[in-house]
């Protein structure tokens, strides 16, 4: 997983009207839960809640939205819903406060 250079090259992060577009991969099933890095143009995001009946895809937007700052209303999942590979609309960020936030967040993530 990419962890210097400019990772928000690619289109990770995208502006739109009231809000951000955020590529995420999710690790469904996993030990621990939480911001795990950036692989390719994705942000790596573990659950614990299984691949089954949209329960990863529910933890991974509720997870979104805590470490975002903003209500789990605000984080809607548009693209990808029976995939690893999805993107999120999050509502009312800006992409430069979403961006310092991930940034914060992978600065603490550990060497694998």
């Amino acid at each position: 997983m990419r962890r210097s250079g400019d990772r928000w090259k690619g289109g990770l992060i995208r502006a739109v009207e009231g809000g951000v577009f955020l590529r995420v991969r999710v690790r469904p099933a996993s030990r621990r839960e939480g911001i795990a890095g950036v692989r390719g143009d994705s942000l790596v995001v573990a659950v614990h809640a299984p691949p089954e009946g949209g329960r990863a895809n529910e933890a991974a937007r509720r997870l979104l939205a805590s470490v975002l700052g903003v209500p789990p209303c605000a984080v809607e999942l548009v693209r990808g819903q029976a995939s690893r590979q999805k993107e999120f609309r999050i509502r009312g960020p800006d992409p430069e406060e979403v961006q310092a936030r991930l940034q914060q967040l992978l600065d603490e993530v550990p060497e694998d």
